[in-house]
């Protein structure tokens, strides 16, 4: 299910196995994508020679698409209860969305999409939406929530553009931290203090820590690049000032130098972080408003 404000009209259809595509045109933002639907087959050897077609269908759309439906299997073994996890399938399926460049949109609601009551009762999220890095771009709001089951096994999931409801706000990496030193040797001081914790309080603690590192570290950082670019600029109007004497000339020069240096790492971080909060690559577009493409 699809809620927003769209028409969407189409071109052709294409009947596979397990598997139907619609392309056509979203008249509101006049872009061509194509609508997935997806029942793969819950056999684990059948399924991962389905997942190898269907990346074959969807190369061969040479388009941005929305793929959705009864995927039969799960990315991870938190997204599973109460049965025996295959991890084979799961590395397969993790492969599949790695290998198209899938987004796997936020889910509200329920943490499960299928139930199964009785004595031994069984939970897992094998319904969902998969999307383009492009659909990102073109509805940045858009989410995935699940329904009430009613009598069925599967909760239907609706893929809705609007605001968010509350959830816990992803916690992004950006690649330049790894280049402070300073950075480097708290990572490597907090791993060693907490070696006896499992992998996930591990994480949970270093997500804290890094938290807290980048709060100081944007609290030390004063001088946005506007700041060092004036301040570089009056340094060369006293510079060039008559009656300037040569050695406050050297001192100033040496001045420039270093808040040159400084305005170049601030160039090089900021650029570095346009590049990575565009989900697309978006750079082939030659532009830097990447709040206009996110």
């Amino acid at each position: 299910m699809w809620s927003g404000k769209c028409i969407f009209t189409i071109e052709k259809q294409l009947v596979f196995d397990r598997v139907i595509v619609v392309i056509g045109t979203i008249l509101s933002i006049n872009k061509r994508c194509g609508l997935v639907n997806v029942y793969a087959p819950n056999d684990s050897n059948e399924r991962c020679v389905f997942f190898d077609s269907l990346t074959d269908i969807l190369k061969s759309l040479q388009t941005p698409f929305i793929l959705g439906g009864d995927f039969n299997a799960v990315k991870m073994k938190e997204e599973k209860i109460g049965s025996t996890n295959d991890f084979n399938a799961m590395r397969k399926f993790a492969e599949f969305i790695n290998c198209n460049n899938l987004v796997d949109l936020p889910m509200c609601g329920s943490s499960f999409t299928w139930f199964r009551s009785g004595t031994n009762i069984s939970a897992s999220k094998i319904d969902r939406f998969l999307v383009s890095p492009e659909i990102c771009s073109w509805f940045p709001d858009a989410s995935q929530y699940t329904l009430n089951r009613a009598l069925s096994d599967h909760c239907p999931v609706l893929l809705k553009e609007g605001q968010r409801v509350a959830t816990h706000r992803p916690f992004k990496w950006f690649n330049h931290w790894a280049e402070d030193p300073d950075f480097d040797k708290m990572i490597k001081e907090k791993f060693s203090s907490i070696k006896r914790k499992g992998i996930g309080e591990k994480l949970r603690l270093v997500k804290a820590a890094v938290k807290s590192w980048v709060a100081m570290a944007r609290s030390k950082d004063v001088d946005t690049t506007d700041v060092l670019e004036n301040k570089i600029a009056t340094l060369e109007r006293k510079i060039v000032a008559k009656g300037a004497l040569p050695s406050e000339v050297s001192l100033r020069n040496t001045e420039i130098q270093s808040l040159k240096a400084q305005l170049w790492g601030k160039y090089r971080r900021d650029e570095r972080e346009w590049l990575q909060k565009s989900r697309l690559k978006l750079f082939k577009e030659g532009d830097r408003n990447t709040n206009f493409f996110i």
